[in-house]
């Protein structure tokens, strides 16, 4: 479910700005961009938390307030949740202080003396038509960002009005009662949330065991105590009060039910059911916030439950205790972080061993980070929001706690950051091939060795994994240990290694089986098929018309995307991706764009994308959404001279007619200074019928050198996500002179 509503948040994002309303309405909304933030953070998507902030500071009225969906009126319920995000992300962006400051005076000033903030006129901007109004005790959920924000900032009259304001709120007769006109259940559980965040968990308790009796055997609640429509949003929220208070099984009800609502895009409709009428055909960003939030609970409460079933300690003898401490080797006098700690079993032993050691640990659950002991500095937190900064520590160990992490490639790069330069990781966890030998809870994931030494060496480890012996009571072979060491990233690059320079270049390609063919272009002399052959031949021509024709042929009627080419399937085009995530806007050209999976995505993050593919029915498909594309040989490009800050050359130079015509194409396009992307397959890795010659790594270098391309690196990474690597990716940069 997270993996999923987390996609559907990347998509709908705009660039430089908020999240939007729905799936339809694509405006960016202050309100869910401001209490989506604390979500974003908590699953490591600091930089659009960020983005989110930044666009909240430029679009903030000049009193402090915020309107709503695009109104220009103002509203308390909207600046507050403005509030929370910006209280979550203060320490990361200290700038946000003076907004914020801001955004809590309007509040306090907008207010009567009792602490009652102001309300919309009836039958405006909270109308819910045959309904009635929304009720105003929602605005006990800006009581807890203003709390907050007070104790943040050591303003004690926030802290002073949001005490009074939730005792006039809490007077209100229908504050908690389900039954009264205009009690959305996505408006009820704003009510119970907020008093779980002011500490009157009583109250919160009182309401929620009130909402049982509403609850079907299937665990969903209606949208309205009266109607038989689900509100997908109040479902999700009522299951995380329940998580909240410890009332875990209406919570994983409720949420196994929102589970199937969820949409093939990650979204959810705003209601669902006959008569539904909030939203029920529009897929609403807010109801992704508090899936992905109960969902986290979920796993937190499912740890608070069983925090008495897991030991104090490990038997020193245990194969994971052994592989963590060979991987870690002398740890007195480093500073040490357990990630996912539970019970703090293994900092125990560590603490017994190492004695000079700076411990610390991190859990998602309170109860778990109770029972450390004292000297442990301890902190709540996930996987994917470990609370501390990049390099406070000297080795990092993770024992069976990735496989509750809805994104442990992420999870796996947020921990290598964490280690200084020769800091030591070790990840402990469970052999995908053994998985279905024990029972596993609905989130909990098993991994390939491969998975994650990819991971690791992404995030610049030199990773590598090997078994672990397992204790006697579990499946033999049940565990691996993976390991690396953080290499020290600060010393200066060394400069571009040429490539051999045969004296005769004419028989470079030759190991490869191919043909040199002029300049930097070649062939190949073994074929495939008799199509193989026949393609190759073709471009020895120059023969478009046969080129354009056999491509036709492959794309017609299949105008949508192959599996292998989802963003979500593609390493290289995510790894480019994040080149490119939080930097500048840039002016970027792919070539050979297909149906711009990469090109969309660079678009939402602000940058000028253009985009040329030879396939007449890939570009039609997708100049719709990116009018800048269009039809083109990448031989000859129709755009001008030194027009891009990169190009990016993706799964294309082993198709194209003359490589030494579309390299020197791509270079003239290029900035001085500007960047190339290029990955193609190493050497008969997935050799296919349309590849009209291979590469190594010495005749890509070579190549691109040759055409005035200084190569910054080469590296083999896989084609698609959890495979073996077999492409080559390299980046390089046209020098000033070329």
């Amino acid at each position: 479910m997270i993996e999923a509503a987390l996609r559907w948040v990347r998509e709908n994002s705009l660039p430089g700005s908020g999240i939007v309303i729905t799936s339809r309405q694509r405006v960016s909304y202050a309100e869910v961009s401001g209490y989506f933030m604390p979500t974003l953070l908590a699953t490591g998507e600091t930089a659009r938390a960020l983005d989110y902030a930044k666009w909240l500071v430029r679009t903030q009225k000049s009193d402090g307030s915020f309107g709503g969906g695009g109104a220009s009126q103002s509203f308390a319920f909207d600046t507050a949740q403005v509030v929370r995000g910006w209280t979550a992300a203060l320490q990361q962006l200290p700038s946000l202080e003076a907004p914020l400051r801001r955004a809590c005076d309007w509040l306090l000033a907008s207010a009567e003396t009792s602490g009652r903030l102001p309300v919309p006129a009836a039958g405006g901007a909270w109308s819910l038509g045959v309904h009635g109004e929304v009720s105003e005790a929602i605005h006990l959920y800006c009581l807890g960002p203003l709390l907050r924000a007070g104790e943040i900032l050591g303003e004690r009259r926030y802290v002073e009005f949001a005490q009074r304001a939730a005792d006039w709120y809490c007077r209100l007769p229908e504050f908690g009662n389900f039954r009264v006109p205009g009690r959305l259940s996505h408006f009820h559980a704003y009510v119970m949330e907020a008093l779980c965040e002011l500490d009157r968990t009583d109250l919160a308790r009182k309401g929620m065991d009130a909402m049982r009796a509403f609850q079907q055997d299937t665990g969903a609640v209606p949208g309205y105590h009266d109607v038989k429509w689900i509100c997908t949003t109040g479902l999700a929220q009522l299951a995380q009060v329940w998580y909240m208070l410890g009332d875990i099984a209406p919570a994983d009800a409720a949420l196994d039910f929102l589970g199937q609502l969820q949409n093939a895009s990650g979204g959810f409709f705003g209601s669902v059911g006959p008569g539904a009428d909030y939203f029920p055909g529009e897929e609403i960003s807010w109801a992704c916030k508090y899936a992905i939030e109960a969902q986290v609970r979920r796993i937190g409460a499912a740890f608070d439950k069983s925090v008495g079933e897991y030991s104090l300690e490990v038997d020193p003898a245990d194969g994971r205790v052994q592989a963590v401490l060979s991987a870690l080797g002398e740890l007195d006098g480093k500073r040490v972080l357990d990630a996912g700690c539970g019970s703090g079993r293994y900092l125990r032993l560590l603490a017994r061993r190492f004695p000079g050691a700076s411990l610390s640990g991190c859990d998602l659950s309170p109860a778990m980070l109770s029972r450390l002991p004292e000297a442990v500095d301890k902190r709540q937190g996930t996987l994917l929001s470990l609370p501390y900064p990049d390099g406070s520590f000297d080795a990092v160990l993770c024992v069976e706690a990735l496989e509750h992490c809805p994104d442990p490639a992420r999870a796996c790069r947020k921990m290598a950051r964490l280690l200084a330069p020769g800091g030591r990781l070790v990840v402990i966890d469970k052999d995908v091939r053994l998985e279905g030998v024990l029972a596993t809870e609905a989130w909990e994931r098993w991994f390939a060795s491969d998975e994650v030494v990819g991971w690791l060496s992404e995030a610049g480890l030199d990773a590598r994994c090997r078994p672990v012996a397992s204790p006697a009571s579990a499946p033999e072979g049940l565990f691996l240990a993976w390991s690396g060491t953080r290499v020290d990233h600060s010393a200066p690059l060394p400069a571009p290694v040429p490539s051999p320079r045969p004296v005769a270049s004419e028989t470079f390609p030759a190991r490869l089986g191919m043909a040199h063919a002029g300049g930097v272009n070649f062939y190949r002399t073994e074929f495939v098929d008799e199509f193989n052959r026949k393609l190759v031949e073709a471009c020895r021509r120059d023969d478009r018309s046969f080129v354009e024709t056999a491509l036709f042929e492959q794309d017609h009627g299949h105008p949508q995307l192959y599996d292998d080419e989802r963003f979500e399937c593609r390493f290289g085009m995510q790894e480019i991706f994040d080149a490119f995530r939080g930097k500048r806007p840039r002016i970027v050209l792919d070539v050979a764009c297909g149906n711009g999976e990469l090109l969309a995505r660079l678009r939402q993050e602000g940058h000028e994308v253009f985009g040329i593919d030879v396939s007449r029915i890939r570009v039609e498909g997708l100049r719709s959404k990116i009018p800048t594309v269009q039809t083109a040989f990448s031989e000859a490009i129709p755009l001008p001279s030194g027009s891009f800050d990169a190009v990016i050359a993706q799964e294309c130079l082993e198709h194209v007619m003359d490589l030494d015509r579309s390299l020197r194409e791509i270079c003239r396009l290029l900035k001085p200074g500007g960047l190339l992307f290029c990955q193609v397959p190493l050497g008969s890795f997935a050799d296919g019928r349309n590849h009209v010659r291979l590469f190594d790594e010495e005749l890509l270098r070579w190549a691109c050198q040759e055409i005035g391309i200084a190569v910054r690196s080469v590296r083999v990474i896989p084609y698609l996500v959890g495979e073996k690597p077999s492409n080559l990716s390299l980046v390089g940069v046209k020098g000033a002179d070329s």
